[in-house]
């Protein structure tokens, strides 16, 4: 049996929602670092022989030199248990085309240390540091998607690649969208905002027969499909108040090496969080201690959002509140208007066929500074601009 896992999703680094701690460490830098130990523990302690890394290692391009520094770190006392497998995502690139990126360090410093970064589309038959075989095969976010769904095509006439295919199970990773997934508003990409060359179809995803398809890009954890394994790990913590109430961790795989064909074993294994987003939304303080007595001890020692139309209730003290938690932000909302604008933004027909004007006079028809908006928008709208010679 081959022992993989399957992560993606980390964003080391990530700037906003930030505070130095009294070492001067950063708290989102310290909260992905302690979700990665954890998967580092399980992997030494189940024995693993690979981890996958679907993308999205870093938050941004071009990552501070600390992040960059405690990733490395970790992925050189990882390498030398097992053997890693790297896919970047579209995090980890810059615009533009050809330019370095921060893994290609990693690429370059670990390259005799059983650590793979592929940016490419490409299989290859591959030898874990257990000395197990497999086939892991890699679709790049930098080409198209039409070019992506072509390598795939292609692939599949591949004498080679047949032959291997037949001989070894394979896994194949891919950073993107897939058809079917929920996103963290609940939609389903394929329905709402999406079109068709947006995202991979089951079928494209299946193609070349993998026994596990390991996702990353949407930082929900979702089964996709089981026959084979269509997973989406999720991030490997919470990267946002969009994920508040999502379960975080990441994926074990197991494929079998005597029947290749068989799809892989899967089981989701979750980690615990020191930097938990949470969403309270209330109309009064009493109901915002009510929800704050029913958060867990993770909860409570995290960043907590309360949301409510009534603003005078977050004009209070919130802080006093929830003492232990590193931030306490208030967020006024006012419900109809977002509903009003979400119908808005669906009505093909109103962004088609809506002057600019009338298009801002619709949108904040029902704003509470509907006058001193649109009449401000009307004065640069018509307003003449006269330039130097």
């Amino acid at each position: 049996m081959i022992k993989l896992l399957h992560t993606g999703d980390i964003h080391f680094d990530i700037p906003y929602h930030n505070q130095l701690d009294e070492n001067g460490y950063p708290s989102r830098l310290k909260a992905a670092l302690y979700a990665w130990d954890q998967l580092y523990d399980h992997a030494i302690k189940e024995k693993a022989d690979g981890v996958v890394i679907a993308g999205d290692i870093f938050h941004i391009p071009k990552p501070s030199p600390l992040a960059i520094y405690e990733f490395a770190r970790r992925i050189k006392k990882l390498s030398s248990f097992c053997s890693i497998y790297i896919l970047p995502g579209n995090h980890d690139q810059t615009a533009i085309k050809g330019a370095v990126n921060s893994l290609d360090f990693f690429r370059e410093a670990f390259e005799n240390r059983d650590v793979h970064v592929v940016n490419e589309n490409k299989w290859m038959l591959t030898k874990t540091k257990s000395g197990k075989l497999f086939i892991i095969h890699f679709l790049s976010w930098l080409p198209t998607i039409a070019e992506r769904r072509a390598y795939l095509k292609e692939v599949t006439k591949d004498p080679e690649f047949i032959d291997l295919n037949s001989r070894y199970p394979q896994v194949l990773v891919a950073h993107g969208v897939a058809s079917g997934a929920k996103t963290g508003f609940g939609f389903d990409v394929d329905r709402v905002g999406s079109r068709h060359d947006d995202y991979y179809t089951t079928k494209e995803l299946t193609i070349s027969q993998p026994q596990y398809v390991a996702l990353a890009h949407i930082h929900k954890y979702q089964v996709l499909n089981t026959n084979p394994p269509i997973i989406y790990c999720g991030s490997l913590h919470d990267c946002d108040f969009g994920e508040a109430n999502f379960e975080k961790g990441f994926v074990e795989l197991t494929l079998n090496e005597a029947v290749p064909d068989l799809p892989a074993d899967f089981r989701f294994i979750s980690i615990k969080q020191i930097q938990k987003f949470t969403s309270i939304d209330a109309e009064s303080i009493e109901e915002i201690q009510s929800h704050v007595d029913s958060l867990s001890e993770e909860e409570k020692t995290g960043i907590i959002r309360i949301v409510s139309t009534n603003s005078a209730v977050l004009n209070e003290n919130l802080k006093e509140i929830v003492p232990t938690a590193q931030q306490v932000q208030p967020k006024y909302e006012n419900k109809d208007l977002d509903e009003v604008a979400v119908a808005r933004i669906r009505d093909d027909s109103f962004q088609r066929n809506s002057s600019m004007e009338d298009a801002f006079n619709r949108h904040f028809e029902e704003h509470e500074l509907k006058e001193n908006i649109i009449s401000a928008l009307k004065d640069i709208l018509h307003k003449e601009v006269e330039f130097e010679a």
